[in-house]
């Protein structure tokens, strides 16, 4: 171990000792303000690569940032609730921070607003990981340092750098594999799972799976094994078939491609 990396160590270790508040941030949220104004309020911001969470205050208490800039391509690719899932499997308190104005994104969003809503339904009830809204990269801010006081000052809480994320069952990996397909939350998951007894058959019924249109054309009709499935819709399939049965091109350039939200429109107040 070279001297650089000792002084390094050496030098987290006095400001860990020193009996301020320290939040480990995630190097890729260093681009936002957040940690500029955790340092105003005289906060140790300690960078690291975090495999989970953007923000750890604690042993217990982990935060992931969302911009509503960033909320609906999240959602549209399912990133929200995979990183969600994983902060909730590694920490006893999860947090998702909502960060700006959200009418705007219903404004200025190809997702229509009851995706987005239904989304975040999702990750507040079936996932269980509570959300709180912030205006700006300032209040986000003092929010963390209001959490980094109580866990590490009042409750006297440790922070911990890099922790494991818990080991899944078999169940729920494979509970995780249906997750991953477009708007099919924890309880939806857990429903197909169980009219189709493993992850091979859901997604052979999803594909074997109709949608026709109706007589007068304004409504669509779902038909074939999972018709019967609590939770499940035409919309649901129609995205879910076109991910497993798409042909995988790697430098192929879509729509999909482009951000959901005008960059020009939407702007994150730092």
């Amino acid at each position: 171990m070279d001297q650089g990396t000792l002084d390094s160590f050496a030098e987290e270790r006095d400001k860990l000792s020193s009996g301020k508040m320290t939040v480990f941030v995630d190097n890729r949220e260093l681009r936002s303000s957040v940690s500029d104004y955790l340092r105003e309020f005289k906060v140790n911001v300690v960078e690291k690569q975090l495999t989970v969470a953007d923000y750890v205050v604690s042993d217990r208490v982990a935060i992931e940032r969302k911009s509503v800039k960033e909320l609906a391509n999240s959602i549209y690719t399912n990133r929200l609730f995979d990183e969600c899932y994983r902060l909730k499997e590694a920490y006893e308190i999860p947090i998702l921070i909502l960060e700006g104005y959200l009418p705007v994104v219903f404004r200025f969003t190809r997702v229509n607003e009851s995706s987005i809503w239904g989304a975040i339904t999702s990750i507040a009830v079936e996932l269980r990981v509570p959300i709180v809204p912030t205006p700006d990269t300032k209040h986000t801010a003092r929010f963390i340092e209001r959490l980094a006081y109580s866990e590490q000052v009042k409750i006297k809480r440790p922070i911990v750098i890099r922790p494991k994320e818990k080991v899944l069952t078999l169940a729920q990996q494979q509970q995780y594999l249906i997750c991953g397909l477009p708007n099919i939350g924890s309880t939806l998951a857990e429903n197909l799972l169980l009219k189709a007894k493993t992850p091979l058959n859901v997604f052979k019924q999803i594909t074997e799976s109709a949608v026709t249109q109706s007589k007068t054309g304004k409504t669509k009709r779902l038909s074939g094994s999972v018709a019967g499935v609590k939770g499940i819709g035409p919309a649901i399939v129609e995205k879910a078939k076109k991910i497993l049965t798409s042909p995988y091109l790697k430098d192929e350039k879509n729509d999909n491609d482009k951000s959901l939200i005008d960059d020009n429109t939407i702007t994150d107040r730092e």
